[in-house]
């Protein structure tokens, strides 16, 4: 629908030529008109033939009413209710006598392998307050007692050593299994032969062995000669006692005498000296 309109009308129009053309080019114009109270004074005067426009433009505006409203529906309404249920009948196929004779008293007659209507209507009672039963709204509450077939139970026919989880099981097993053989077989032997081999001393041997006394075990790797006895050997392999004493190497005062008398004890009892720099570099 139009809400504005514009209307434009422009309208011209050109009076047709007269005469000879040519024929008053060399003529001397008339003489001016002159107005005397609203009367034109010329002599042989002629009509004006001067061009004539006529134009205008309208524009018109529409306005529409309007109306605003806001509508908020609810958001549901309820007609009806109409609820069916489905209940497993009981295990045994008939009423113990006691609850047909209840039935019996209350009005009810009891329904071979199913519940009686007396227990179908507590039931439906039951639903009924639950859901929000209305009589005048046409609410509909059904139940029905059925006997819901038992669900068999499938028995795994697959064997054991079949099955998926058992065999990731067992790989993973494997794997360990292989990994372990393998740090003792091979692993182990080659990171030993790069230690250092450490010395094992019995209890009992290392404290009375001193430095350049012999073990128990060496003095049994010792051969007695004709006329020889253990002793004699121990004398003969006893070191001798030095000449420098450690109180000479302290009352040194200059480095190149500390470093002579190194030399001379070196030169006194070289494997001393060399047992002890052993012990010096061994690992702890």
């Amino acid at each position: 629908r139009a809400r504005s309109e514009t209307l434009a009308i422009e309208k011209g129009s050109i009076k047709d030529a007269r005469g000879v053309p040519g024929a008053t080019s060399n003529t001397a114009p008339l003489d001016p008109t002159t107005v005397v109270s609203g009367q034109i004074v010329a002599g042989g005067a002629e009509e004006d033939d001067s061009l004539s426009t006529l134009s205008s433009k309208t524009t018109r505006n529409y306005e529409m009413d309007r109306a605003v409203r806001h509508v908020k529906r609810q958001g549901g309404q309820l007609d009806r209710i109409s609820v069916a249920v489905v209940i497993n009948e009981p295990m045994s196929k008939s009423l113990p006598e006691a609850a047909a004779e209840d039935a019996q008293e209350l009005g009810g007659t009891a329904v071979a392998g199913g519940y009686s209507e007396l227990e179908l209507e507590r039931f439906t009672n039951l639903v009924k307050g639950i859901v929000g039963f209305n009589a005048e709204r046409g609410d509909v509450v059904t139940i029905v007692s059925a006997k819901f077939e038992e669900p068999s139970i499938i028995e795994n026919q697959m064997p054991w050593y079949e099955s998926a989880q058992v065999m990731s099981t067992v790989k993973s097993l494997g794997a360990a299994l292989t990994f372990i053989a393998l740090l003792f077989i091979v692993i182990r032997p080659v990171i030993k032969s790069y230690l250092p081999a450490i010395d094992i001393v019995e209890d009992g041997q290392g404290a009375t062995v001193k430095d350049g006394e012999l073990t128990q075990a060496e003095l049994q790797m010792i051969e007695l000669g004709d006329g020889e006895s253990l002793e004699d050997i121990k004398a003969k392999l006893k070191p001798k006692k030095s000449t420098i004493s450690a109180d000479m190497l302290d009352t040194a005062n200059t480095y190149d005498d500390k470093v002579a008398l190194v030399r001379l004890l070196v030169a006194e009892d070289s494997g001393r000296v060399a047992n002890v720099l052993k012990k010096m570099i061994r690992p702890m």
